[in-house]
């Protein structure tokens, strides 16, 4: 690596990578189970969903690898997340964030 800041964009940018593998995982799974009359169409939207996530994962771990690090996964457990609070922002939009002082009361 060339720097100092391409490290850390690399270590902010690993957790990313697992979100979207993850993502992908349970919108596949979540597929694979449903039932109800709705089932088929709601079974095409996850399926369109997990080929979006993991077309996300694979451009994340090639910006990780332009960079010179090495993309990991550590898999985040699925009943981590609920439906009742969103996912967060990604680490380094909620640096970029607060490094400008965004969304901060004036």
């Amino acid at each position: 690596m060339s720097s100092d800041t391409e490290k850390e964009i690399v270590d902010l940018r690993n957790p990313d990578l697992s979100l979207e593998y993850t993502s992908c995982i349970q919108y596949s799974q979540n597929q694979a189970v449903l039932k109800g009359a709705l089932h088929q169409n709601i079974q095409k939207e996850q399926i369109i969903h997990a080929q979006k996530e993991l077309a996300q994962a694979v451009l994340l771990a090639n910006q990780i690898d332009r960079l010179e690090g090495e993309p990991v996964v550590d898999m985040v457990p699925a009943q981590a997340w609920s439906l009742k609070r969103p996912l967060p922002f990604p680490r380094w939009f909620a640096k970029i964030c607060s490094s400008r002082n965004i969304g901060k009361a004036a």
